[in-house]
């Protein structure tokens, strides 16, 4: 049965105020650059914060959830300005506030479709162990991914070892040549001695075979197997001979060639 979030309220407060933890941050690089950042700082100078930043108190602190770059730019704008934020009460909902603020952040960054696939796995693994009793299904409520796309993101992050994870962080889920995403989920499924060398060979076996590149001799001896009469592979086998220079070039006599 889904969950319902309470209510979040809104509140204004100053971002240079709030406390940054990026542990809850899924976002693991940062998808904009510098021109990016400066383009979004300009547009809330312009049309104001239209999409509130996402916050919870604990004591008397503020902690930001979700908007780390939202809250950079309006920070750079006016450290003094107080800005639109979403009070969310976490301490209400039955997982606890480490483990609701880090699914919180990482179900806003999917809606956008840019995380990288090492990331959202990484965020599903920090959220598992801060909540250790914590079922699939629960999880994927929390972040807003299906049962089937969560077990296989957490799989990779808690069994591959370094080599195969290094592998997934660099491709993901897309990989070249004829080298597949379910390749790396059976390995990743092998006990951990066993998967760097089960990865080699996998690339290995991907790998386009190099023609193997034929010379004369080669077609010499394979002068039989040309489909024709006898008379045209003698001619073949003869142009074989001579090119290989065992036979001499052959010469028109004097009488033959005169008018």
């Amino acid at each position: 049965m889904s969950r319902k979030a309470p209510p979040a309220k809104l509140v204004h407060l100053r971002a240079s105020a709030l406390v940054v933890d990026h542990q809850w941050n899924s976002r693991q690089e940062s998808s904009a650059s510098p021109a990016a950042d400066k383009d979004l700082q300009a547009d809330i100078e312009k049309r104001g914060l239209l999409q509130p930043l996402v916050v919870v108190k604990v004591g008397e602190e503020w902690i930001l959830v979700a908007g780390f770059r939202r809250q950079r730019a309006c920070a750079a704008i006016d450290e003094t300005r107080t800005w639109p934020c979403l009070e969310r009460s976490f301490e209400d909902f039955e997982l606890g506030l480490e483990a609701e603020a880090s699914g919180a952040n990482l179900a806003e960054n999917l809606h956008r479709r840019n995380l990288k696939p090492y990331e959202i796995a990484d965020h599903l693994a920090r959220i598992r162990k801060t909540q250790p009793g914590i079922t699939l299904a629960q999880l994927s409520e929390l972040v807003g991914l299906s049962q089937g796309r969560a077990r296989e993101l957490l799989k990779v992050r808690e069994r591959a070892v370094p080599e195969v994870w290094a592998v997934f962080k660099r491709y993901g889920r897309r990989y070249p040549g004829a080298i597949q995403f379910k390749d790396l989920m059976s390995v990743v499924g092998l006990p951990r001695l066993e998967q760097l060398e089960a990865w080699k060979k996998i690339v290995a076996a991907s790998k386009p075979k190099k023609r193997q590149r034929r010379t004369l001799e080669d077609y010499l001896e394979q002068v039989h197997e040309i489909a024709g009469s006898v008379d045209f592979r003698a001619g073949v086998r003869f142009g074989l001979l001579v090119a290989l220079n065992r036979e001499p070039w052959p010469t028109m006599a004097a009488e033959e060639t005169a008018p």
